[in-house]
């Protein structure tokens, strides 16, 4: 079978990765997005706020959008998979997915985001992303 080969992919499909997507397939770059199959750090968020354009919308509702914009150019995929491997090569990269699937790059982009650390309180967690919010 023969690899799939991409001129960037890009490890991690929230805002940051949605933006080098964006930029990226405006320049008619053939690229690749993979997101986690996890929900987003602010999936149970009720709205995101303070994001000029977009001020109110749902986490997925940004996300879709962002999608659209990105569809126009034709040249970017999306694949729900976690990246557990990147490895350089002399021209180039390989990564490999949790499945099992392997793809190569010329470049890769990696847009991880980052992970909140919970504190052990009580009912911390149901009532996080409603009453209890990162700033």
């Amino acid at each position: 079978m023969k690899q799939e080969h991409y001129d960037v992919a890009i490890v991690g499909g929230g805002p940051a990765g949605l933006q080098a997507a964006l930029i990226l397939a405006r320049t008619r770059k053939r690229l690749i997005v993979f997101d986690s199959p996890e929900p987003p750090r602010n999936g149970a968020s009720h709205g995101v706020h303070n994001f000029i354009g977009l001020d109110g919308l749902l986490p997925s509702e940004i996300r879709e959008q962002a999608w659209e914009q990105i569809a126009v150019y034709n040249s970017a995929e999306l694949r729900t998979e976690r990246i557990v491997d990147v490895q350089a090569h002399e021209v180039g990269f390989a990564l490999i997915g949790e499945a099992g699937t392997s793809v190569s790059a010329g470049h890769v982009v990696l847009a991880l985001g980052y992970r909140d650390v919970y504190p052990d309180v009580p009912g911390f967690r149901e009532c996080w992303g409603a009453s209890i919010i990162a700033c």
